[in-house]
């Protein structure tokens, strides 16, 4: 898998599955520190796409219809992450990190296989609508303000 695309599932899976958080495992409270500096990070960069990112973790931006918020997660985060060098960096570094926390914890093993999975069979599935609904983020990145934004999947 491409460091970049394991950067976004990575990052993902930590926003989507705060329970790991709480384990008081060093490694995964690491990679959890680490996670939040990269949202901090895109947050500083570009707050837009923070603030879409978050949405969609947060299931706010698509209530009705989840088939395809992850593989739009991730693509998010791949975006952001295309866009600006230091958070391309960052994201790699948090790869490495949450790769070595799923060594250790074997649930966030199978929540970061798992999230793969559905990811791969989205993106498959549904490739038009992931790029057609990145793409509306996209735009509304570039002059729009969160209230307008208007996704259909």
């Amino acid at each position: 898998m491409e460091p970049l695309t394991a950067g976004a599932i990575a990052l993902a899976t930590l926003l989507v599955n705060k329970t790991f958080e709480k384990t008081g495992e060093i490694i995964v409270t690491k990679a959890f520190e680490q996670g939040n500096q990269v949202m901090n990070l895109i947050k500083h960069k570009s707050p837009e796409q923070a603030t879409a990112i978050e949405a969609v973790a947060e299931k706010v931006a698509f209530p009705s219809r989840e088939d395809c918020r992850e593989a739009i997660l991730v693509g998010m985060v791949e975006l952001a992450a295309k866009e600006d060098s230091e958070i391309k960096a960052a994201l790699t570094g948090l790869a490495a990190k949450v790769e070595e926390a799923q060594e250790r914890n074997d649930n966030l093993n199978k929540a970061v296989n798992d999230l793969i999975k559905a990811v791969k069979y989205q993106r498959h599935q549904n490739p038009a609508k992931i790029a057609d609904t990145i793409g509306k983020i996209g735009v509304f990145n570039q002059g729009s303000t969160i209230g307008t934004i208007t996704v259909h999947l």
